[in-house]
């Protein structure tokens, strides 16, 4: 049994107040008092800021900081981003993201429809899932061979063509015209 000496009292008084003065004197976390996002012309703020993981409130970290840039950045709907910090009013930080959006793309490029022509044997949306191009995304030669080329490896047809015309609503339809093989 390992006994210990006794503290003097007055020596326990002096440990407390040099303990509670060195916890004055280290610098205390700051926190988030405020996130702003500045030009932003078509996005509202609320979509970015469900995009971000650092909130009002939380303690300010460079790390963190660094995740909401690049998850910012892997949206794409931006050509610029600035991140700036300045004190806030109570001690903590103000966070302002300053932002360029990217302008859109015309309406024209966009892909409205695909359908494809002189199937028998196979269902449009079967083979809609071995083409990487969906509704919605962005028409351009590179994805049309893509497809092309995604259609002859299926080994199913003996010839493969796509057609693009103007769809209803001023974006692209793509039409698929295939020949099978007997």
């Amino acid at each position: 049994m390992t006994r210990f000496a006794p503290v003097p009292v007055g020596l326990l008084v002096c440990l407390s107040g040099w303990m509670t003065a060195q916890a004055q004197t280290q610098p205390t976390s700051k926190v988030i008092e405020a996130i702003e996002f500045r030009r932003l012309h078509r996005l509202p703020q609320w979509t970015i800021r469900a995009k971000i993981e650092s909130q009002v409130g939380d303690v300010y970290s460079e790390e963190a900081l660094r995740r909401d840039l690049k998850t910012l950045w892997k949206t794409c709907y931006f050509t610029d981003i600035q991140v700036k910090t300045e004190p806030g009013a109570q001690g903590g930080a103000i966070i302002r993201f300053e932002m360029t959006e990217r302008q859109r793309q015309p309406a024209a490029n966009l892909i409205e429809g695909i359908e494809f022509g002189g199937l028998s044997g196979v269902t449009q949306d079967a083979m809609k899932t071995t083409i990487s191009s969906k509704v919605g995304d962005i028409c351009d030669e590179l994805a049309l061979r893509r497809d092309l080329n995604a259609l002859w490896n299926t080994n199913r047809f003996d010839d493969v063509q796509v057609k693009t015309e103007a769809g209803p609503h001023g974006g692209t339809i793509l039409r698929f015209v295939v020949i099978e093989r007997q």
